[in-house]
């Protein structure tokens, strides 16, 4: 090989060395700031032998995370767009393990970030909801879901799972609405005598039906907005027969979509029922759940 040959090797292997070790700071970069404009911010977790709720800031988006000493449940993702500021904040609350990872839909504001955290952590059980989707993050999505052999289940009215003293029903979709968002899943959490509604995107036609079918068993002290306080969820109907403490809207901060909408606003302020959004609240809407109380955080 020739003088000139051998320079040129040099140089060639120097570059591939210097291309690959930025291309992992890059990674790493990445993986701690996300692609958001807002850095990734930590939550001090809640000191609780009891339940803990965080309804985590994700935007224009959902991201649920209930805490008891046995385990914990993550409704949904967020955006996939998000996905680091969701590890950000799972990791700050000291999450090792999700015994059950749920997806109430197939839309990308709920399940955007669910690879990321199949990948990141050790997911026990996967309640994949209504819907589905030829997009690429959700086909991946599954793809993990399968090769990592996570227990799958598609859910349905009258299911139920535990995390200690946790009780986690699906209450809806009662029937196919031939549209995502009211074929949402619709959980019931029941720690004693403390009970959280999280909505998903269900509307006025699924949120009347479960009223009929549940009765008083729809009550409930807190209640996650139905497709985060949109005009067309959230009825005067539903919320008299759920009769919630509080209401929780998921959205994002001068969202497109006006929400919560100015007729949920009102329809809760007539009832009395205050209403706390996450954006307003960042980086968590926290709640303890003693069994008998429940204390803002």
């Amino acid at each position: 090989m020739t003088r000139k040959k051998k320079i040129l090797l040099i140089i060639s292997t120097v570059l591939l060395v210097v291309t690959a070790a930025l291309s992992v700071a890059l990674v790493i970069h990445l993986t701690k700031q996300g692609t958001d404009e807002r850095p990734p911010v930590g939550i001090t977790p809640v000191e609780s032998r009891d339940l803990v709720v965080y309804f985590l800031d994700a935007g224009q988006a959902d991201c649920t995370l209930l805490m008891c000493p046995e385990g914990c449940v993550l409704v949904d993702t967020g955006l996939y767009e998000d996905r680091f500021r969701t590890l950000a904040y799972l990791n700050s609350l000291g999450v090792k393990t999700i015994d059950w990872l749920v997806v109430t839909h197939a839309h990308s504001d709920h399940y955007g970030g669910a690879d990321s955290v199949m990948e990141a952590y050790r997911v026990d059980n996967f309640l994949l909801g209504g819907g589905i989707s030829t997009a690429y993050g959700y086909e991946k999505m599954l793809e993990t879901a399968e090769r990592k052999k996570i227990n799958t289940v598609e859910p349905f009215a009258g299911y139920r799972f535990t995390v200690g003293e946790m009780i986690c029903e699906v209450l809806g979709p009662l029937r196919d609405y031939g549209d995502e968002n009211m074929n949402s899943t619709v959980l019931k959490i029941t720690y004693g005598q403390n009970v959280i509604l999280l909505m998903a995107d269900t509307g006025f036609e699924a949120e009347a039906e479960l009223v009929v079918r549940y009765g008083e068993k729809i009550r409930a002290d807190i209640l996650k907005l139905g497709h985060h306080g949109s005009a067309y969820s959230t009825s005067s109907y539903f919320l008299k027969a759920v009769h919630p403490r509080y209401a929780v809207a998921s959205c994002g901060k001068n969202n497109d979509y006006g929400h919560p909408a100015p007729s949920t606003r009102s329809r809760l302020l007539e009832l009395t029922v205050p209403l706390i959004i996450t954006h307003e609240n960042s980086p968590a809407v926290i709640f303890e759940c003693t069994g008998e109380e429940v204390i803002r955080r």
